[in-house]
């Protein structure tokens, strides 16, 4: 591994390198001795080392302190090395410990209100539930405040980032901001450690305006994201947030940005060419400042005439409901709620209104489609933004010029300058959109294009109308637009940045659960890099040679549990030996559990009877030590779904018969590992098990996330394996674990009052299971419908074969799965001294998942999902794999056509007809690839892949070619393509 970061991280260019390493590797300390190695040579070249992982709390810093104080550099760490940590968080740590070191001029109110806040919060005699509060305060309002304050006073001493710089370093008066607020030293240090929340969130450091970190310090930076994969959570999180709390009124926004620029005329400053703009624009045709402007202006009066928008939008009576309605778009129209109408736009001259109605889709148009208003907007706001953006570069250059370069005039800045100009009143929402949109810009030669024309790059967006008391003479439409996903921002940061992509899943193929590989090899092409050959065989021995002493230990697998109420009462009655008690749990759960379906507590009695499965093999196994078992739900006293009471009355029961093989009562025995207290409950944990107790662990997946490690120090009169020739560990691994099925990765959108961020991450989901395969057209609408029914409560009336296909039963499901497996077996893989036998059980619905699926070749395993894989046996499914290759095949070719469409109904310019004769001399010249690596990754996505060599294939169509299946059979396509048609000939 050091061989392969030195080979790829010394260098200079931007792009993607993944690392499959499995749990216990060492690929954590292989980049801390890379990142030791080669720090002074980063430091000359003035580039960066960022470290990113999913949880703050894994981030390695005292690792790599150590080692730089065995090699005698302590002084260079503290140089060199920051903790990028939330402002708020250091502000709490810090404030108390250095409040005498403050100068008065700073303690007014806000700091005394501050400084009170943060006392109370480490009163330890105080409940959560209020410091929670105290704590959310400080976060939105006093912290925030009291920085402020800062920032001011800061402008106001000292006219210079550079200036102020000096002053925390050297002024008595200021020195204490540098240890309240570490992040003002941000652009000085060379190695970054942060958590990925804090990378896509804005940078403060008081010295200056805040800045996203991949607008300003990762150009030619080595990225290392550690547990990859999981980091994508993350950011598919903040894209939500930031989507949902951009909510716009559309029309009133386009209206407001009409109104203003048919009224304003710009300063000079703002049309005045820098040199910067001068030098980029040599040779190409870009329209002048001036003429940009006049562009905006010209697009918005056009859009405003042609829809008539100087009357209201109303809905009409008929189509006015107390129901929302919703039009959704990824890269088509879809009327949810109400998919066979069509939504219209009447212009009524006499009542100066624009009527909202709703027409069948069969009836011919009497008005404007509201698809075509909502595009016109939508496009335009977008063109706004973007020339916005670049009158802002223009501008940010010439202050930055007038100052000799000495000076950075921050983006933001430059933006809401432009803006204000024009005397807008959505100042800091374009602000935000136009940053927070800007990475993707860094991938450019795709914009606008063919290439483009995807998921990821475009997302999705919906709009909501409205009718309310409030605004009783007009209709509002709000847009909520989700552009931006996880793997744009990605593929932008790669296009700037090396990134090292590192986990053990790290390559594995679940774009729920991981950046969509497929997507960021399309995007970087050679610049994506997964290990293979020689490489990949040293690794591989490498693992091999690390986990050589496996010889000496057995693996023991079995599937336990069923998703039958009925064969779980015979299961529980087997193991009480007592009929009547089984059934007596049953009716317990059918008289406590009111409030759901008879499916629901059929669910919770199957999970009673695994976790008591799990418990009688616990007891059967005195060699095993502790026994980890993980469900989706942690079992709480008094809980009917998942009583730890009820558990501890039943595991009383099989215990009688087993009275010698523990040594404390079931209430001490049983372990439940809950989030809350998680360190000081895992500390007692692994204490007792030091004190050679048994313990039968209780947690859930999302509580023991991916990085915790939970080995113990091997108790006395226990003699592990030591599995190969490195030094022993101190510690052990647990020797057993229960794997209940995770149904909860996928969203629960059946539950009471779904919000708004689970919402729109099912959306994802769909999009992303869609994408992978194994939605066709129909059953991905049926899914999205259903979806928007639940939004407002309301249940969708299953009618038609795709209403039934359930998420759980795709592809993607099975293969995130996959990933959580062995993420969660990596829990009992952290050390190389092993128990002589490792007891696996899992949920055996589990089973049908593992069975066919297959690993990369770089992804390596870990033996113990190794025993589990081989296990559940293989039975690869040929049908499902040529459904999910017709569903891509669908996808593509209807996304296709829908640009081609838009082409067409869109007037030509001189960079569109260049783009249409670009494609047409594709198609004609290559109407068929042989083998992927023939093809130019800009042209990928207009080419279907076969799942086996043809030059043929068949299709069938509905509404006028709008709704498109392909198929690699003629079993159901009424038309063929053929690579070469008898007509072609005549194109000679």
């Amino acid at each position: 591994m050091e061989e392969i970061l030195n080979q790829y991280c010394k260098q200079h260019n931007p792009g993607l390198l993944l690392l499959s390493m499995p749990t216990g590797s060492g690929k954590t300390y292989n980049v801390l001795k890379f990142i030791h190695s080669n720090y002074k040579e980063f430091v000359k070249q003035e580039r960066k080392i960022l470290f990113i992982t999913n949880l703050k709390k894994n981030l390695p810093t005292d690792e790599l302190k150590k080692l730089f104080i065995e090699n005698g550099d302590e002084e260079d760490f503290e140089k060199y090395f920051i903790f990028i940590d939330s402002n708020v968080n250091t502000v709490i740590n810090k404030l108390l410990e250095i409040d005498n070191q403050i100068p008065e001029q700073f303690k007014n109110e806000i700091y005394l209100e501050l400084k009170k806040d943060i006392e109370l919060l480490k009163n330890e005699q105080l409940p959560s539930s209020f410091k929670d509060k105290i704590e959310i305060d400080i976060r939105k309002n006093v912290e925030p405040a009291f920085r402020n304050i800062i920032q001011k006073t800061l402008t106001k001493n000292f006219q210079t980032k550079k200036a102020r710089l000096l002053a925390i370093k050297n002024n008595q008066d200021y020195k204490w901001i540098g240890e309240l607020y570490p992040a003002v030293f941000t652009d000085e240090k060379t190695i970054l450690f942060l958590s990925i929340d804090k990378f896509v969130a804005q940078n403060s450091t008081l010295v200056e305006p805040s800045y996203y970190f991949y607008e300003r310090l990762i150009n030619e930076s080595v990225i290392f994201i550690d547990e990859f994969d999981t980091t994508k959570d993350a950011v598919l999180k903040n894209i939500i947030q930031s989507g949902l709390r951009h909510r716009v009124d559309l029309i009133d926004l386009f209206l407001n940005i009409h109104n203003h620029l048919m009224q304003t005329e710009c300063p000079e400053v703002l049309v005045q060419e820098s040199k910067w703009r001068k030098k980029k624009s040599s040779g190409k045709n870009w329209l002048s400042l001036r003429e940009q402007i006049e562009s905006l202006r010209e697009k918005a009066k056009y859009i405003f005439n042609k829809y008539k928008l100087q009357h209201i939008c109303k809905s009409h009576e008929e189509f006015s409901t107390k129901e929302r309605n919703f039009l959704f778009y990824d890269y088509k129209f879809h009327n949810v709620l109400a998919r066979n109408q069509r939504v219209e736009i009447i212009g009524d001259i006499d009542s100066r209104t624009n009527w909202i109605k709703a027409f069948n889709i069969k009836h011919q148009k009497s008005g404007i489609d509201i698809q075509e208003l909502l595009s016109s907007i939508t496009g335009y706001l977008s063109y706004f933004q973007v020339g916005v953006k670049y009158l802002a570069n223009n501008y940010r250059r010439l202050k930055e010029e007038d100052k000799g370069g000495k000076e950075t005039f921050p983006l933001k800045l430059a933006i809401q300058t432009v803006l204000n100009n024009f005397h807008l009143k959505d100042v800091e929402f374009l602000t935000n959109r136009i940053l927070e949109d800007d990475l993707p810009y860094g991938l450019q030669p795709y914009q606008g294009s063919i290439q483009s024309h995807n998921f990821y790059d475009t997302g999705f967006r919906y709009y909501d109308i409205v009718d309310s008391d409030e605004h009783d003479t007009l209709s509002k439409i709000y847009m909520f637009n989700f552009s931006r996903t996880p793997e744009s921002f990605l593929a932008g940061v790669c296009s700037k940045a090396f990134v090292v992509g590192i986990s053990a899943t790290a390559g594995l193929y679940t774009n729920i659960g991981n950046y969509d590989l497929e997507y960021l090899k399309s995007r970087l092409g050679d610049s994506f890099i997964r290990i293979k050959d020689d490489a990949l065989v040293k690794l591989k021995n490498l693992y091999n040679e690390a986990t050589q002493g496996y010889d000496k230990v057995s693996i023991k697998t079995q599937f336990i549990g069923t998703d039958s109420q009925e064969q779980a009462i015979k299961q529980l009655e087997e193991l009480l030996n007592d009929r009547e008690a089984a059934q007596d749990l049953w009716n317990t759960l059918l008289h406590t559990i009111t409030d759901e379906k008879e499916e629901s507590i059929k669910f919770a009695f199957c999970r009673y009877v695994r976790a008591l499965t799990a418990w009688q093999y616990f007891l059967d196994h005195p060699d095993c030590h502790a026994f980890l078992c993980l469900f989706n739900k942690l079992p709480k006293p008094s809980d009917p779904k998942f009583d730890l009471h009820i558990l501890h009355k039943y595991a009383e029961l099989l215990l009688e018969t087993h009275q010698n093989n523990i040594d404390s009562s079931v209430a001490d025995t049983f372990f439940v590992l809950s989030g809350n207290n998680f360190d000081v409950n895992k500390e007692k944990l692994i204490n007792e098990l030091k004190d050679n107790k048994r313990r039968f662990i209780i947690s859930a997946y999302q509580t023991i996330g991916v990085g915790q490690n939970l080995q113990f120090p091997i108790p006395f009169g226990i003699e592990p394996i030591h599995i190969n020739s490195f030094r022993k560990h101190s510690n052990m691994d647990i020797n057993g674990i229960y794997l209940d099925n995770p149904t909860n990765i996928l969203v629960n959108i059946f539950e009471n009052n779904i919000d708004n961020d689970k919402f729109i991450k099912y959306i994802f989901q769909l999009e992303f299971i869609r994408e992978n395969g194994d939605f066709s057209l129909n059953q991905f609408k049926s899914k999205l419908d259903e979806a928007f029914y639940r939004y407002i409560n309301r249940y969708k009336p299953r009618r038609n074969a795709e209403d039934f296909i359930n998420p759980y039963n795709t592809n993607a499901y099975s293969r995130y799965l996959n990933k959580i497996i062995i993420q969660a077996l990596g829990r009992i893989c952290r050390t190389n001294m092993k128990a002589p036998t490792i007891h696996i059980l899992a949920d055996a619905s589990i089973r049908k998942h593992l069975i066919g699926f297959s690993l990369p070749e770089d992804v390596i395993p870990i033996r113990e999902y190794t025993a589990l894989f081989e296990s559940a046996g293989e039975s690869p499914n040929q049908s499902e794999d040529l459904i999910e290759a017709q569903n891509r095949a669908s996808h593509k070719s209807n996304q296709t056509a829908t640009y081609i469409r838009r082409q067409l109904s869109t007037p030509w310019t001189n960079q569109s007809v260049k783009k249409w004769q670009e494609l047409r001399e594709q198609v004609l010249y290559q109407p068929a690839i042989a083998t992927v690596s023939e093809c130019n990754i800009n042209w990928s996505n207009i080419y279907l892949h076969l799942p086996n060599p043809d030059n043929s294939y068949y299709f069938s169509h509905e509404n006028d070619y709008d709704d498109i299946e392909v198929f690699f059979t003629d079993d159901y396509g009424k038309r063929e393509v053929k690579e070469v048609s008898e007509r072609t000939g005549c194109l000679g």
